[in-house]
C-alpha cells in the first residue's frame, strides 16, 4: 500500500465510517480508489463553505476554485441589509453554491435550477442534509434548461455552467466518473455560457449581479460576449491559484 493510499484510508475511516470501519469495507473502498474513482465519491460527501455536500447521486464534485469565488459572493451579500435577497443557483449540480449562500447569508432566498433530474435529486438530498426545507420560503428547486423553466428576476445569479471543449483531454478520474453533461460544452467550450449570457439580462434586476465561472483561457472570449450583449459593467477575478476563472457582471444598462 502506498503512502497516499494509507492517507486516503485514514480519511475514509474518519469521514465515511466515523472511525468504525471494518477491514472488508475498507478493502472494497481501496479497490475503488485503485480503479481511479475520485476519493470524494468513495467517501460519499464533501465539505463546501460549512455545508455537507452529499455526492451519492454522482453530481459534479464541487471544486475549491468554485468555493473561492462563492465565498467572495457571500461576503458581498452579507453586506446587503435588504430583508430579502433573491438568488438563483443555475446549472446547480449538487447545489453547493446555493446551499452555502443559504447557510451563510440569512436574508437570502435561493432558487436551484438544472436540466438534469438527477442533479435536482442531489439538490433535494443536500437541502435535507443541511436542514433546509424544500418549498419553504427560502429554497425552491426548478427543472430548467438554462432559463426555460424560470420567469422571476433575481438580485444575484450564480452560474457554473459546463465549459470544457469537446476535444480537450481530461483526467480519467474526471472523464470516466463525473457527469459528462456537467463538463462538456461544444467545440469551443462556450455553448452554455453564450446561451446563459444572452438570456440572463431578462432575469436580473436593475443593479443585480452575476457571478460566472468559466475555464482557464476563456477570459477573452467571455469579454467579447459581454461587450456584444451590452452588459453595463463587469470585472474579472482570479482564483486562489492566480488564474482568471470568473467574472462579476452588473446589470446597469
Amino acid at each position: 500500500m502506498t503512502k497516499d493510499e494509507r492517507k486516503y484510508l485514514d480519511w475514509l475511516k474518519k469521514d465515511k465510517y466515523d472511525g468504525q470501519a471494518r477491514a472488508a469495507s475498507l478493502a472494497v473502498d481501496l479497490g475503488r480508489l485503485r480503479a481511479g474513482e475520485p476519493l470524494d465519491y468513495v467517501i460519499g460527501w464533501r465539505p463546501f463553505l460549512g455545508c455537507k455536500i452529499v455526492l451519492t447521486e454522482r453530481p459534479l464534485i464541487p471544486r475549491e476554485e468554485t468555493e473561492y469565488w462563492a465565498k467572495e459572493a457571500i461576503e458581498e451579500i452579507k453586506k446587503d441589509k435588504r430583508p430579502k435577497i433573491k438568488c438563483l443557483d443555475i446549472f446547480t449540480g449538487s447545489g453547493c453554491v446555493g446551499l452555502a449562500v443559504l447557510a451563510n447569508a440569512k436574508n437570502t432566498v435561493v432558487t436551484f435550477a438544472d436540466k438534469s433530474p438527477r442533479a435536482l435529486k442531489s439538490v433535494r438530498k443536500n437541502l435535507k442534509v443541511n436542514s433546509f426545507q424544500i418549498g419553504s420560503h427560502r429554497a425552491k428547486v426548478v427543472e430548467s434548461d438554462v432559463f426555460s423553466g424560470l420567469s422571476d428576476q433575481f438580485d444575484y445569479i450564480f452560474a457554473n455552467p459546463p465549459y470544457i471543449p469537446l476535444g480537450r483531454k481530461l483526467p480519467e478520474s474526471v472523464s470516466r466518473y463525473e457527469p459528462r453533461e456537467a463538463l462538456r460544452a461544444g467545440r469551443d467550450g462556450l455553448l452554455f455560457i453564450k446561451r446563459f449570457l444572452v438570456q440572463a439580462p431578462a432575469h436580473l434586476v436593475e443593479g443585480g449581479k452575476i457571478y460566472l465561472e468559466f475555464g482557464y483561457g476563456q477570459k477573452k472570449a467571455v469579454d467579447i460576449l459581454l461587450k456584444k450583449i451590452g452588459f453595463g459593467s463587469w470585472v474579472f477575478g482570479k482564483d486562489q491559484f492566480g488564474r482568471c476563472r470568473f467574472a462579476i457582471i452588473k446589470n446597469s444598462r
